[in-house]
């Protein structure tokens, strides 16, 4: 199994972009459909023209947002708006942000993870069918890796910080910019073949848990396999074996995990959950954050605000919850399962596409006092050792169980395919 391999990175040409901040974009998963007309506006160069092309009206199998994002890289390529790194290199990556008024660093490297159905690499989430294959129509239209998936593994020798403080303490990044949000993004070249060969022996058989980016790696996976049958030259060493990805420690204290919200767009029944909850009535939004912030990790509370009234639900029937769970353990004190799987869909029928998703709690009081939801689920954010013991279980949680923040920047590094692949 390969972890941490050096590549050669595709990414912008400072000769010809001089701000990077003006071309970069967060992930396509979290980019709306205002946040597309905005990155479209700040530069004809911005990268949410490859992983978020626009659909147009006339658009066919032959000409579509995929097949544009295609033309766009490679004219890139060509002009040398993009270049491609002359050396192998790993891509350490560093963001400064502040989360609840406190600030963070969290320190990873970006390189190649060898794609595996089974072993070493652990999901944690469930994925959805429509993400999937609209990743994997721009994969085989563009044939790169656009984004980098986000994983995270033990570091206790502290790889990472190590390597850093030895080659970069003392060395301005390659690439430095500000973000929409305010996030510091800071990334070097290594290069130093015996670094990379150090880093890479030591991360040879460490498990890795993905965080974010779940839909692109089955996406990858799939890819793989369809590469298996119709590539007659196909070896281990092809390039689409691997998949790019940005690695981080899980003893970091810049790991940042917020919670993401539930609105149900269909009505729900309260008086149903109070055999299983109790229920009391909050003043404010801010009561209920302060409710969910300060309750013990033993308990199980949710946050529901409904028809105007905010509300707390504090779980009292644990045993109706055990039992469910009788044959995944794991999931007993997850709030996300429990909210999920037992409560949404179990006791309320709730069906998955009368769920939106939103990160922001304010958000979802709006989304409901506007009528586009009848009800909103409020949840606290899941742990690290809760990823890790649902991963290892061979369990998968909901998805949208988790959002890492800040999100990875795309545009920062591409790992173009570097052989023919069929069409």
């Amino acid at each position: 199994m390969t972890n941490a391999k050096a590549f050669k990175g595709v990414y912008y040409n400072l000769d010809k972009i001089v701000d990077l901040s003006q071309v970069v974009c967060p992930p396509y998963d979290v980019v709306s459909r205002e946040e597309q007309d905005f990155y479209y506006r700040k530069s004809p160069y911005n990268f949410i023209r490859l992983i978020l092309n626009k659909e147009e009206s006339d658009d066919n199998n032959f000409n579509n947002r995929y097949t544009r994002s295609d033309i766009f890289f490679n004219d890139w390529l060509k002009t040398g708006i993009l270049k491609q790194d002359s050396e192998e290199a790993l891509y350490f990556y560093k963001q400064d942000y502040f989360c609840d008024n406190k600030e963070f660093s969290r320190l990873g490297f970006i390189g190649l993870l060898q794609i595996s159905e089974s072993g070493i690499v652990f999901p944690h989430e469930n994925t959805h069918v429509a993400p999937k294959t609209d990743r994997l129509e721009l994969l085989k239209s563009v044939k790169a890796n656009l984004s980098p998936i986000f994983t995270i593994f033990s570091d206790k020798d502290k790889i990472i910080e190590v390597i850093f403080n030895d080659c970069f303490s003392k060395r301005k990044p390659d690439f430095l910019l500000k973000d929409t949000q305010g996030v510091r993004n800071s990334v070097w070249r290594l290069t130093d073949t015996k670094k990379i060969q150090e880093i890479s022996a030591k991360m040879s058989n460490k498990q890795i848990f993905i965080a974010d980016g779940h839909h692109r790696y089955e996406v990858a996976l799939m890819y793989l396999r369809l590469m298996q049958e119709q590539d007659k030259n196909y070896s281990l060493d092809k390039s689409y074996n691997y998949i790019m990805t940005y690695f981080t420690a899980v003893e970091s204290d810049g790991l940042c995990i917020m919670p993401v919200h539930r609105i149900i767009k269909s009505e729900i029944n309260v008086d149903s959950l109070k055999g299983i909850f109790k229920i009391s009535r909050l003043n404010s939004i801010a009561d209920l954050e302060d409710r969910l912030r300060l309750s013990s990790k033993k308990e199980c509370v949710f946050g529901l605000y409904h028809r105007n009234d905010v509300l707390s639900l504090e779980l009292k029937n644990k045993k109706e919850v055990d039992d469910y769970f009788k044959n995944k353990e794991c999931f007993i004190n997850l709030d996300v399962a429990i909210l999920d799987f037992y409560v949404l869909n179990e006791l309320l029928k709730i069906k998955k596409d009368a769920i939106i998703y939103t990160k922001e709690i304010d958000e979802a009081k709006e989304l409901v006092d506007s009528n586009e939801g009848f009800s909103a689920f409020a949840l606290r954010p899941t742990s690290i050792k809760q990823i890790r013991d649902v991963a290892l279980c061979g369990e998968k949680m909901p998805p949208k169980s988790t959002y890492f923040y800040p999100k990875l920047l795309s545009g920062l590094t591409v790992y173009k395919f570097s052989e023919d692949i069929p069409t």
